[in-house]
């Protein structure tokens, strides 16, 4: 089927497995192969409002093909894909053709997710394994030995964190250079905080007016503070094996360009708030009801399509290990303790930087 031929690895991966999956058509989501368990820590995570704000939205699943499926799409017959119901409907218009993504109903299951990077241009990308702790309470004894050897001597041991993966754009020099797993593996205590300097400060130019990283970095820090408080109050959510993937525009123009956006929608706020109240605000009735519904649909639906520009942005990632348990009345306290390193760390950042 032509229309196979559209879905293409996704590129941008800088952790993992280098199997997550994208549309040529848009950019708006990507594919990634699941676990039960990941599918349905997503799934559990829709009653806590807060913490959605953390992670890539999903828009729902693909399930495998059953044989008779398979056997017609390899005959080039139209098979439509069925979607799971259990988590959000994926937007219809967002996936150009549903043809494009029938390949994925051959394989492993795949979580529907958010593109992070919609809205930048060079994106700059950082994947920071989270905890101590890295197997689950149910592994069996060969798995924990396999998993804490590969920990050993790596900054799991002393931090709780460890960078995955990078890839930095040099707005000097206009071109990428990504750090693989490795690099990561041979930081150290003493080293880390360089690996974090080289992301967000891969280049200096005292000339460089778009340079707004102190912004980025006290706002990285105000979610990561965030996330650890609300991990604190709720001891039912168990985070194994995730990670943070921090993100920030490269593009020293369209990092300006974000960068006066905000500021004129900061402009606009503080102008709705002194602007005075209508009597008649917020009191409708019959089609007028029927209206605004299709008003707040509209503006969803913008929001969701908008291209940017995009300054920074930051969430938690890759739940294969998590999960919701309700019960559950400790939180880990070593996962706080990686969380406070790294924001100790990022404090260092600003304090070294240029």
């Amino acid at each position: 089927m032509e229309s196979v031929n559209k879905l293409v690895k996704f590129e941008s991966q800088v952790a993992g497995h280098d199997n997550i999956l994208c549309l040529t058509t848009n950019d708006l989501m990507v594919f990634k192969p699941s676990s039960q368990q990941e599918r349905e820590f997503y799934e559990a995570s829709q009653q806590h409002e807060e913490f959605m704000d953390w992670i890539p939205e999903c828009y729902g699943t693909l399930r495998s093909s059953t044989e008779n499926e398979k056997e017609l799409l390899d005959k080039g017959q139209d098979v439509a894909p069925v979607l799971s119901d259990n988590i959000t409907d994926i937007p219809t218009d967002q996936l150009a053709n549903l043809d494009d993504i029938l390949f994925l109903c051959v394989c492993v299951c795949h979580l529907c997710l958010e593109n992070i990077l919609h809205g930048f241009t060079r994106p700059c990308i950082m994947d920071i394994k989270l905890g101590y702790k890295i197997y689950e309470d149910t592994a069996d004894e060969a798995k924990r030995n396999k998993m804490i050897k590969n920990a050993q001597g790596t900054t799991i041991e002393s931090l709780g964190l460890r960078i995955s993966g990078m890839k930095i754009f040099d707005s000097v020099e206009r071109h990428y250079t990504s750090y693989t797993k490795q690099y990561g593996r041979e930081r150290t205590k003493d080293n880390f905080l360089d690996g974090l300097l080289s992301y967000f400060y891969p280049t200096y130019n005292l000339n460089n007016e778009s340079n707004n990283n102190k912004w980025i970095l006290e706002h990285f820090i105000d979610t990561v503070s965030d996330i650890q408080g609300f991990v604190e109050e709720h001891a039912e959510l168990q985070l194994v094996g995730c990670s943070l993937l921090l993100v920030y525009e490269g593009d020293a123009s369209a990092a300006q360009a974000a960068w006066k956006r905000m500021l004129e929608e900061d402009r606009q706020d503080d102008a709705n708030i002194d602007k005075p109240v209508n009597d008649n605000d917020g009191v409708s009735g019959g089609a007028d009801d029927a209206a605004d519904a299709d008003d707040d649909a509209d503006a969803i639906q913008k929001d969701m399509e908008e291209t940017g520009p995009k300054l920074c942005d930051i969430r938690l990632i890759d739940f294969g290990r998590s999960r919701w348990q309700p019960g559950r009345t400790e939180q880990e306290q070593s996962f706080i303790k990686a969380l406070d390193n790294l924001m100790g760390l990022l404090d260092q950042v600003i304090e070294q930087s240029p």
